[in-house]
């Protein structure tokens, strides 16, 4: 039997309480990842993705799509995908099909709007492709779908502008470097 101390006094804990506990503790952040805090009166707080997606149009919409879209792809599409749409994600090393590059300008070059919202949407087996592609109709929103779908048009900018920065500090090192010596 275990005991722990909560708020100036012991509880004890027996085995199979303890491991409940434990177990109970690791869902945790499963139940909890994408949900915002719940505000005092019970009703559920809107995400910042849900939030975003409801902002009013009063910016630059490119600078919209690109913060919505991106806090999407983010949120659930980067894992595989990586941050820049690479296809270089955490999970794309462990996956039997790569995940799509989206920085690759011959893929858009034979694909359609229509054909990335239907991935989207209904996953890759919809659309022929590999079926490790989840389908994202039921999580995401019909706005949010949109957002991500244009956002990853975007991508290849994304990640020209992401490799010359990288490559420009690299640089600056080597010159840093060079001067030391």
């Amino acid at each position: 039997m275990k005991t722990a101390q909560q708020g100036g006094r012991c509880r004890s804990y027996t085995l199979p309480d303890a491991f409940l506990m434990c177990v109970g503790l690791g869902f945790i952040p499963l139940v909890l990842s994408g949900c915002g805090d719940a505000p005092a009166d019970g009703a559920s707080a809107p995400s910042e993705i849900s939030t975003l997606a409801a902002e009013p149009l009063h910016r630059d919409p490119d600078q919209q799509i690109r913060e919505r879209g991106g806090k999407v792809f983010g949120q659930y599409c980067a894992i595989c995908h990586g941050a820049t749409g690479a296809g270089d994600g955490f999970n794309s090393f462990s996956l039997k099909d790569p995940p799509r590059n989206f920085t690759d300008d011959a893929f858009w070059q034979t694909t359609t709007r229509e054909r990335i919202v239907q991935t989207i949407r209904e996953g890759g087996p919809a659309v022929g492709a590999s079926v490790l592609m989840p389908a994202w109709g039921r999580t995401l929103s019909g706005t949010q779908i949109d957002d991500v779908a244009a956002y990853l048009r975007m991508l290849p900018d994304i990640h020209a502008t992401a490799l010359a920065a990288e490559e420009a500090e690299a640089e600056a090192e080597m010159e840093d470097e060079a001067a030391d010596e």
